[in-house]
């Protein structure tokens, strides 16, 4: 019984919290090996230590399309940014990885003149 109060947190649930669809859910945090789903046959939950793991992430990172997206830009626009050395990604995932950047560094940028505004 001591066994469940690891595991709080149903997999819709996580998807909530996390604020995802369930692709991106899939290849952002289950297959880089942040969250593991613990399949106890008739349900799939997750470590709440995780979970509170990948939602601190989601709080303070972004993916390359979100940054672009705040930015106004096309999603090849941080990655570009990134290459130039104006922004440095920060892998996250064990044998699957993926690029965050960091929400401060990003609105930085856009403080700097980078991206898109519109005057109207």
């Amino acid at each position: 019984m001591s066994h469940f109060k690891f595991y709080s947190a149903h997999y819709e649930d996580a998807l909530q919290l996390l604020n995802c669809p369930s692709n991106w859910f899939n290849t952002y945090w289950i297959k880089t090996e942040i969250l593991k789903i613990e399949d106890l046959l008739y349900w799939k939950v997750i470590k709440t230590s995780d979970i509170n793991r990948a939602v601190k992430i989601r709080s303070e990172y972004l993916t390359g399309a979100e940054a672009s997206k705040l930015m106004n830009m096309h999603k090849s626009y941080i990655p570009n940014l990134s290459t130039q050395g104006l922004i440095t990604p920060l892998l996250i995932g064990n044998t699957h990885k993926i690029k965050f950047y960091r929400k401060a560094d990003v609105i930085d940028l856009i403080k700097k003149g980078y991206g898109y505004t519109s005057n109207s």
